[in-house]
């Protein structure tokens, strides 16, 4: 469903079901789609699927890959883009720390680097 707010258009989002399956399994469902998370066997759990920090880091990741292809493409730049995520884990108390979620593309890089440059004073 579409709204219009102003002059911006906001659209509500679909549902998502989270079940917990036993342990430390979830199974999360959307339009149709499951996933399941769980945490690594080192960690206590059983391995059934991504913990929820990878799914979560995955998520912006792949946003960033959605997002960086449709600019490229209405660019009319190459639209081939992939995207590598890493992040850190805080111990105490228990958090993610820091996500990296660098798209690795030429013509991303290279409006980057142009960008900085003129913001850099000689």
């Amino acid at each position: 469903m579409m709204k219009r707010a102003g002059s911006m258009t906001t659209s509500s989002g679909s549902t998502i079901q989270v079940r917990h399956m036993g342990d430390t399994e979830f199974s999360i469902r959307m339009r149709g789609h499951e996933i399941v998370v769980d945490l690594p066997r080192e960690a206590g759990g059983s391995d059934a699927g991504p913990s929820p920090t990878q799914l979560l880091v995955a998520s912006l990741a792949a946003g960033v890959a959605f997002f960086g292809r449709s600019f490229l493409h209405a660019q009319g730049l190459p639209d081939r883009i992939n995207v590598n995520a890493r992040w850190s884990i805080e111990l105490t108390p228990t958090r993610v720390d820091r996500v990296d979620v660098p798209p690795r593309h030429r013509a991303l890089h290279s409006a980057q680097h142009a960008a900085r440059s003129a913001q850099d004073p000689l």
